[in-house]
């Protein structure tokens, strides 16, 4: 896929790569101020290899299509950004839990928030304090 170029400056070209165009057609001058149709519209010298620096960056951007999921420590932030399902307040041993009981906060290392319709109902195996994250081992 080819994109033909007429415009001025590198925002277009650079974005039709990012659309998919492996060709590029931009028109290539020595100096604008020259005589011709094409002239003003084209690129000087350093303006091309700096378009081409930055269609470069934006390939390298895309990746090789290989999933390798976060580094280290890229897991270990996730974790502490993602949600997990707390109690809202004190949930004593024995208690029925109902919705009002939960909240969603961080970290992530409790019940995910998609399963707290599954903790409804269900009874608490041990005193549970206020913002501690719940987990399945905690109810019955």
């Amino acid at each position: 896929t080819g994109y033909s170029d007429h415009t001025e400056g590198d925002l277009i070209p650079c974005t039709s790569v990012a659309m998919g165009a492996c060709v590029l057609e931009k028109h290539f001058t020595l100096d604008r101020s020259l005589p011709g149709p094409d002239h003003h519209f084209a690129m000087e010298p350093d303006e091309l290899a700096d378009m081409v620096k930055k269609i470069r960056l934006i390939e390298k951007s895309f990746g090789d299509g290989q999933k390798t999921g976060p580094r280290g420590e890229e897991t270990k932030a996730s974790i502490k950004s993602r949600r997990s399902v707390h109690a809202a307040r004190d949930i004593p041993i024995g208690c029925e839990i109902s919705s009002d009981m939960l909240i969603n906060k961080r970290p992530g290392y409790g019940i995910e928030p998609y399963l707290k319709a599954d903790i409804i109902g269900k009874k608490s195996k041990k005193n549970i304090c206020a913002d501690e994250w719940i987990t399945w081992d905690m109810i019955l």
